[in-house]
Order: C-alpha cells, then sequence, then structure tokens
C-alpha cells in the first residue's frame, strides 16, 4: 500500500534527442555492448523514442527501447535463429531506481505495445548477471530460447540470454 505523501513514479515516452549520452546511467550499457554510444547517436538522429524516468533533476533513472522486426531481420548470431516473423524486441530495458515497480510497469508496457501492434512473439536478450531481470521475465512468461555472443566495449565476448514470451 501506498504512503500518502508517495509520489507515483511517471514513466513517459521521450525523444533520445532530449537524453543526454553522457549521463552516468548509460555508463554500465557502455561497457557491456561495443559501439553503444554510435548506436545511441543514430537513434537519436533517427528521432527514436524510449520509455524513461528521471529523477529531479533530470537524469534517467530507467529506460526501455522496443524495437518492431519484421521477417527480414538476420538472427544468424543466435545459437538457435528464430524462423522469419514479426517480434517485438526489447533493444533495452535498465532501471537504476528500484524498488518502484518500474520493471513491473515497463513488462505491461512491452505487452500492451505487442498487443497494440498485434505481434505475438516478444524477445529480450540479457547477460547472466541481470538475475532479477531474468527473475522479473520468467515471472511474466518468458522463457530462454538460446543464447548470442555479444561484444562488450574492452572486445571481449559475453552469451547473452535470449528470452522469449510468445502472446498467441
Amino acid at each position: 500500500m501506498k504512503e500518502k505523501n508517495e509520489t507515483p513514479i511517471l514513466i513517459k515516452k521521450e525523444f533520445l534527442y532530449n537524453l543526454d549520452l553522457e549521463d552516468e546511467f548509460f555508463s554500465s550499457l557502455r561497457v557491456d555492448y561495443k559501439g553503444f554510444d554510435e548506436w545511441f547517436l543514430k537513434k537519436q538522429k533517427d528521432e527514436e523514442m524510449a520509455y524513461v524516468t528521471l529523477s529531479s533533476d533530470n537524469k534517467v533513472t530507467s529506460f526501455l527501447m522496443l524495437k518492431e522486426e519484421d521477417e527480414t531481420e538476420d538472427y544468424s548470431s543466435f545459437e538457435n535463429p528464430f524462423n522469419p516473423g514479426k517480434r517485438l524486441k526489447v533493444s533495452t530495458f535498465k532501471v537504476s531506481d528500484v524498488g518502484k515497480k518500474i520493471g513491473e510497469e515497463f513488462i505491461r508496457i512491452i505487452i500492451d505495445e505487442a498487443i497494440k501492434k498485434e505481434i505475438d512473439e516478444i524477445y529480450i536478450t540479457t547477460f547472466e548477471k541481470q538475475q532479477s531481470l531474468i527473475h522479473l521475465l520468467k515471472q511474466n512468461g518468458f522463457e530462454l530460447f538460446t543464447y548470442k555472443d555479444s561484444t562488450k566495449c574492452d572486445n571481449t565476448v559475453e552469451k547473452e540470454a535470449v528470452y522469449v514470451k510468445n502472446l498467441e
């Protein structure tokens, strides 16, 4: 039960060009994914949007970005590639402002977006170290499907788990 003085969390859809890539929030993503800055700058230029929460001083505290994929998507980096089809990819899911049910709300947003776009399959890739995210995904019907290699900023390669939720 919420305390009377507890302010509800505001998740808003924001253009990436309104976010500061130098925000400390993005540093772990920069370490885990080689080319993160270039990817982010391209998404800013393409006027992409993400769901975010911001602190009172306008720092990012959570970030959710989705990508609609179709039959032309290349899954050859997956150990067990998907068959061609229409999917919703959770391209970025990070919450640093924990304990406020933001992750649960992000899951609701992901499922609502898939339903609205008439997409039957959602997937996300994540490193095994993200145990709280993996637990949340499993609680919400995501299942481990396969693995893929991801190159980190130091050029080491680490396996990412691919979790899938089927809405059919």
